[in-house]
């Protein structure tokens, strides 16, 4: 095969000179493919195409356009999900301050009185407002770099990623960040101090300010945004869990279990002496079955180029996925049969002339019925002959991609045993396996692994991204929590006299708390409805980019909205308990 230029299973990298453009290069494939395998092509029925292009190795990590590329692959997508959290972490926090420093206005009012009689002009008491504003987000700035270089290790061993300590030396990154302090600080900023700037002097100095109605009402109105954003990420959180939960219980259609794959490269001693290792290992206690195959399901697969035998008699060309195994290999996965049969070792040219193919390839050639595909002429990467199986369709990949249309031919190219065990001593019969592999190949190291483990890791990636959102989602809850807090706090030294005037009338502590609660838990309740539609949409939209996928049930949003009604409310009972429990004569003493 590697005398032939139409096999292509290579990774090609091509250097281009500095003066020379990809698209320069790209005008002179056509001629170059056609001058060394143009005949060829030509001379098949159907005749096919063979086209080359490049592809950027700048964005081959993120936005490739090629299968298969050497090393892992980012996902766009979810840099943009988790940047989102971090904007929405960023908005809740400077929700916090604007809410409590508008809060806190009353304790500067006075302040702002004294400045404002002794010749303080408004731009400078906005300024100085903001100066603070902004010092303060860069104080924490500095703090969030210690924070995240002391987790680094652990995040790069949680992702298997490798994020450089040095990275807060990058130019982009320092002027990222301090851009993002200074934004947050005058943004969050802007309105406490055009707020505490306003006061009027001879108002404040004679004791009749009080907080606006207005000003209640924004703190308000951020309190349902931020709880809208903690719903919504706790009702996202929800459904990312329960899709992986889907993709890892959902059957796949073959058997999985008790399967260890041993891998042996295909080298060609082992592949020579195939039979006989084959037999060895059958006898091994506890190896219920034991076949070869050149990749296991959710391993690799090429696309062969196959022409097939339509209803119409004319052949069309496609591209399934080629499974090439030996013989006993289907049935040892239990994969049914919806027409024809299986290779059988007892016909010959069952190993050089017979085509099985699933479902979705039956149908992508036009048959409806896999019965009537029986029969028909194929032409496949040199090899000619009959169809003579169909098999139902499974997961041969993860259930991230649609199931692809599938062939598989008997091939002497090989690169695994797969072996069936038994789950009684199995410990020993791996053991044993050991001792069989090296007598009988020991120029090969005993490599090997659990097919259902191999399916498991295909979720890795899925596993990782879900507990980081939730780690994120939990972090943003945390801080929306934090000012929910601060503003109980100056709600209830607000209403201090209120509840010693109501204590002194007869009103029970649990009164108390309903009251001083209730307020928080409408806005809650409020921002339930808001998120609601909001976590639908986005999710829904998210879970449309999986071909299998959970059902987004109403039970999702009913727990986000009482997992927040729970949070708000644990968040406010202290400090609503607190002023609820206290003395009356200490907030009345000196009315």
């Amino acid at each position: 095969m590697f005398q032939s230029w139409g096999y292509v299973d290579f990774f090609t990298y091509v250097l281009l000179r500095p003066e020379v453009s990809a698209e320069a290069v790209e005008a002179k494939f056509t001629d170059f493919v056609f001058s060394y395998v143009g005949e060829g092509l030509l001379d098949r029925n159907p005749p096919l195409t063979f086209h080359l292009d490049l592809e950027p190795m700048a964005e081959a990590y993120l936005a490739p356009t090629r299968g298969r590329l050497l090393g892992p692959q980012g996902n766009p997508s979810q840099l943009y999900l988790f940047g989102s959290i971090g904007l929405f972490v960023l908005l809740i926090a400077g929700i916090n301050f604007t809410n409590l420093s508008t809060a806190r206005s009353v304790e500067r009012a006075r302040e702002v009185g004294v400045r404002k009689a002794m010749g303080a002009e408004r731009h400078a008491l906005v300024r100085q407002f903001l100066i603070e504003a902004t010092l303060m987000a860069l104080l924490a700035a500095v703090i969030a770099i210690v924070v995240a270089e002391l987790v680094l290790p652990a995040f790069n061993a949680f992702t298997g990623k490798g994020i450089p300590t040095a990275i807060w030396l990058d130019p982009v990154v320092m002027l990222a960040m301090l851009g993002s302090a200074l934004s947050v600080g005058l943004l969050a900023g802007t309105y406490p101090a055009f707020v505490l700037s306003s006061y009027h002097p001879v108002r404040v100095l004679k004791g009749a300010f009080q907080s606006s109605s207005g000003g209640t009402l924004l703190r308000k109105s951020l309190v349902v945004v931020q709880f809208s954003i903690s719903i919504v990420l706790i009702a996202a959180t929800l459904v990312v869990f329960q899709q992986l939960r889907f993709m890892q219980n959902e059957t796949l259609g073959f058997e999985t279990e008790q399967q260890l794959v041993l891998d042996f490269g295909g080298d060609g001693a082992v592949l020579q002496q195939r039979r006989a290792i084959l037999d060895a290992l059958e006898r091994v206690p506890g190896v219920l079955d034991v076949s070869a195959t050149r990749s296991v399901p959710g391993g690799y697969r090429p696309n062969a180029g196959t022409a097939i035998e339509t209803p119409s008699g004319e052949m069309q060309q496609g591209a399934p996925q080629l499974f090439e195994v030996d013989f006993g290999l289907i049935e040892q996965l239990d994969v049914q049969f919806v027409a024809g049969r299986s290779f059988n070792p007892e016909i010959a040219s069952d190993s050089t002339e017979a085509l099985i193919l699933n479902e979705a390839a039956a149908r992508s050639y036009g048959y409806a019925d896999p019965q009537d595909a029986i029969g028909k002429s194929f032409d496949q990467w040199g090899r000619t002959g009959q169809i003579i199986g169909v098999v139902e369709d499974f997961h041969h990949e993860s259930l991230q991609k649609a199931i692809a249309p599938l062939s598989f031919r008997w091939s002497p190219f090989v690169g695994q045993f797969l072996i069936k065990v038994s789950t009684e001593n199995l410990p020993q019969t791996v053991a044993n396996l050991e001792t069989t592999w090296r007598q009988v190949a020991p120029h090969r190291p005993y490599l090997y692994s659990f097919l259902d483990a191999d399916f498991e890791a295909l979720y890795r990636d899925e596993a990782q991204f879900g507990s980081l959102f939730g780690i994120f989602a939990g972090l943003a809850i945390i801080i929306a929590c934090l000012g929910l807090f601060g503003l109980a706090t100056f709600t209830a030294q607000q209403r201090t006299k209120e509840v010693g005037v109501r204590k002194v009338l007869g009103a029970s502590t649990f009164g108390l708390v309903r009251l001083l609660a209730t307020d928080f838990l409408k806005l809650v309740a409020l921002a339930f409805v808001i998120a609601t539609p909001l976590a639908y949409f986005g999710m829904t939209e998210w879970l449309n980019t999986f071909p299998y996928r959970t059902t987004l049930g109403v039970e999702v949003f009913l727990f986000a909205g009482t997992l927040a009604v729970c949070i708000a409310l644990a968040t406010v009972a202290y400090q609503a308990i607190r002023a609820a429990t206290a003395n009356p004569i200490d907030a009345l003493r000196y009315e």
